[in-house]
């Protein structure tokens, strides 16, 4: 039996896009907003700008679900700054602060924070009767880690010499990035810099700092050296955009080139993908629809092979080429129908030297000269880490710990354990990007919304609790801290159990099982949504957890035995929990105690009838998959 193995179990908040794939960036063509100085974001202000600034909902962000950026850096901070008033309170000391976050950080990025003084609002708004104090510029090299949410505050100035200034009410704060990375104005290609979570004094959020109050439009165009976010284009014709359609697959959004050619060398989306640990062979493709079917109209989908990042990204030191050619015939595709098309598959093995990256690209074109529409949506690639899929723990702290799943819309999971005596669960956040072992991935966490045995508070916005840095190893080993208000924990992780049939410590494919593994899975009832289940079939029989609450509302998680299971026959799983632990010293897994059981019947691999009977009550539930395990077939 495995007691306190990390969970995977789901609460049923979670925000999913259907039909996504963890290792690609935006892969459903997620909502996006463009602002300019005349119609700014709500509480800001945009001064001297030169590019155009997006908020776009991605699951990376560092709070909420939105993060800021403007579509190309220049080379100083004069151009592009993003500011806002805020009051100070007399008394007050006061500085600001920013979470920072670049796919390809660089010595020569660099951020500026700067604060003006005021007497009202109103001169700071039209930034007149500026104050003596103030207006410093605070300057950081973004040499930081890749892909890791890095916080940046300005310098502190005193309530005394504030006050001795005159006392300024307001402060003007300002951010501005430049990019000095490369000798062109701006860099090519454009580096990205996403901004989330702006604070002022005391680390409380100013006025939309989560960038959370938006509206997002219907359509969004894009241009040359700039697209989607996580993408970049080439060679556009006539631009392309991201628009609402009631037929979109994902997001409600679909993606298309305003103006096709007769030719595959114009209209180009582009992506540069991590090749995870034991690729065996690499394939992509993504969803096309077409109201008139043509064999003059066709898609290249491209896969360009690089060393590294850096090489993919500027596209040197290319290893190999492969171009896969799909016209769309009447006799095959359908009118307004989604079909999905796909590259070849390559096998790593046979590429002459190694590669870490893939620049994966659509292009089309219409040699007929009418610029039939055509619309694509979820891109994706076999490139998944199905071996994260599991329980893991560190040996020093048995007792608690993680489970993580590799699902079709990226890695998440639940961590279990305790806290001044109490149970605790989390939930993590979703990391929709690449997965590269030895670099660090940097997720939100959740706390429980709330609630009492069977009765769930809604769980659509679950507080915020904390941060998670995780850094894989291998498929077997991590290391991870977990940070929330005034705690912090490290763990050296080990992959305690698996999925039956995975290949350890290979991290190759998955080689099959006669096992119905496929009920690896986060489960919930939707009726009870904010609790819930998840399962994982491991080499000796099903365990998992369930996350809720006890009777009188403290957050509960239970532990499962392992059983053997055959569809459509019901079986009992014992249950059990801890009591009295702390967040560093947590129950031992040999002193967890008997809750109750669950009486569960699996009618397939996508459905089943519980019961839960035990110290706080009893609950009928009708459980269903609510986000599936990545690299499984279906049962």
């Amino acid at each position: 039996m495995y007691r306190l193995l990390p969970t995977l179990s789901l609460a049923a908040g979670l925000a999913i896009a259907p039909g996504a794939y963890a290792v690609l960036v935006n892969p459903g063509f997620s909502p996006e907003a463009v602002f300019t100085e005349a119609s700014p974001p709500t509480a800001w202000d945009l001064r001297d700008q030169e590019s155009r600034a997006l908020i776009s909902q991605v699951g990376f962000a560092h709070t909420g679900s939105n993060v800021f950026r403007f579509e190309v850096l220049e080379r100083g901070f004069g151009p592009n700054k993003l500011e806002q008033c805020v009051f100070r309170p007399s008394g007050t000391d006061f500085d600001f602060g920013v979470m920072l976050r670049s796919p390809m950080p660089d010595e020569g990025l660099a951020l500026r924070l700067n604060i003006e003084f005021y007497g009202n609002r109103d001169n700071c708004q039209e930034r007149e009767d500026r104050f003596s104090i103030g207006n410093d510029d605070f300057d950081f090299d973004l040499d930081i880690a890749a892909n890791v949410w890095t916080e940046f505050r300005s310098g502190s100035y005193d309530s005394s010499d504030l006050a001795s200034a005159g006392n300024p009410q307001w402060a003007r704060i300002s951010i501005r990035v430049r990019d000095r990375s490369d000798d062109g104005n701006p860099g090519d290609p454009p580096r990205i810099v996403y901004l989330d979570h702006v604070t002022g004094p005391n680390g409380e959020l100013v006025e939309n700092g989560d960038f959370s109050v938006v509206e997002f439009p219907g359509l969004v165009e894009f241009d040359e050296d700039s697209g989607p976010i996580g993408y970049t284009m080439r060679d556009l014709e006539d631009g392309a955009v991201v628009e609402t359609r009631d037929f979109a697959r994902s997001n409600g959004r679909v993606f298309r080139f305003n103006q096709l050619t007769d030719a595959f060398g114009d209209n180009k989306l582009e992506q540069c993908v991590a090749l995870p640990s034991g690729t065996n062979s690499v394939q992509f493709g993504t969803w096309v629809r077409t109201p008139q079917p043509s064999e003059e109209l066709g898609v290249r989908l491209n896969m360009d092979f690089y060393p590294g990042l850096e090489d993919c990204l500027f596209r040197n030191n290319r290893i190999q080429r492969t171009d896969s050619d799909v016209f769309l015939v009447p006799e095959q595709y359908q009118a307004n129908t989604w079909e999905r098309i796909q590259t070849t598959s390559v096998p790593v093995s046979e590429l002459p030297t190694t590669a870490g990256y893939v620049r994966i690209r659509v292009s089309a074109r219409d040699t007929s000269g009418a610029n039939t529409p055509l619309f694509f949506d979820d891109i994706g690639t076999n490139l998944v880490n199905p071996q994260l899929t599991g329980a893991w723990f560190d040996p020093a702290t048995a007792g608690q710990g993680f489970n993580l799943q590799s699902t079709t819309v990226g890695l998440f999971g639940y961590y279990y354990g305790y806290d001044n005596g109490d149970q605790l669960w989390l939930q993590l956040g979703i990391h929709d990007g690449p997965i590269v072992f030895g670099q660090p991935i940097d997720v939100p966490v959740f706390g429980p919304s709330g609630g009492t045995f069977g009765q769930p508070d809604d769980p659509t916005a679950p507080p915020v609790w904390g941060r998670m840095v995780t850094t894989f190893e291998s498929c077997t080993s991590a290391t991870a801290t977990l940070t929330g208000p005034g705690i912090s924990q490290s763990f050296d992780l080990g992959l305690l159990a698996t999925i039956d049939g995975l290949q350890i410590p290979d991290c190759t494919d998955f080689a099959g099982s006669d096992q119905p593994v496929q009920l690896t899975a986060a489960w919930f009832d939707p009726a009870t949504s904010g609790q819930g289940w998840n399962f994982l079939y491991a080499p000796n029989g099903l365990f998992g957890y369930f996350y809720g609450y006890t009777a009188t509302g403290e957050p509960l998680w239970l532990a499962t035995g392992n059983v053997p299971v055959t569809l459509g026959e019901p079986v009992t799983l014992d249950l059990f929990y801890g009591q009295g632990g702390t967040f560093t010293a947590p129950v031992a897994p040999e002193a967890l105690e008997t809750w109750g059981t669950a009486e569960v019947t699996f009618s397939d691999c996508r459905n089943a009838e519980l019961t839960i009977s035990g110290v706080d009550g009893v609950q009928d539930q009708s459980i269903t998959v609510l986000v599936l395990t990545e690299g499984l077939t279906d049962c």
